[in-house]
C-alpha cells in the first residue's frame, strides 16, 4: 500500500455522521491496522470527520505503510452499526 493508494481510497469514502445540537457527531471512523503477515488488528486511531483521515495521510510513515494492511470503519451511535468503509486486505 503506497500513500498515493490511501489517499485514493479515503477520497471515496462517504461523509458519514449527523451532527448533533451539541456540536458533535453521531458516529466516528475508525482506523484499525496491522502487519502483513499477521491475523489480528488493532485500534489505531479514531476520527470525527472524514478530513481528520486525510490529515493523517500527511503524516504516516510511507515505508511502514508498506508493510500494514489498513482497515477503516464507521460507527453510528444511533443504531449501533459499524460499516466497513475499506480493508487493503481485499484490494
Amino acid at each position: 500500500m503506497t500513500r498515493s493508494d490511501l489517499k485514493e481510497l479515503v477520497e471515496n469514502v462517504p461523509v458519514l455522521g449527523t451532527p448533533t445540537s451539541t456540536g458533535s457527531i453521531s458516529g466516528l471512523y475508525q482506523i484499525y491496522s496491522k502487519y502483513n503477515d499477521e491475523n489480528i488488528w488493532g485500534f489505531t486511531q479514531s476520527y470525527r470527520t472524514k478530513e481528520g483521515i486525510s490529515n493523517m495521510l500527511l503524516n504516516v510513515n510511507d515505508d511502514l505503510l508498506k508493510h500494514l494492511d489498513i482497515k477503516l470503519v464507521f460507527t453510528n451511535a444511533q443504531d449501533n452499526s459499524t460499516t466497513e468503509l475499506f480493508n487493503t486486505m481485499e484490494i
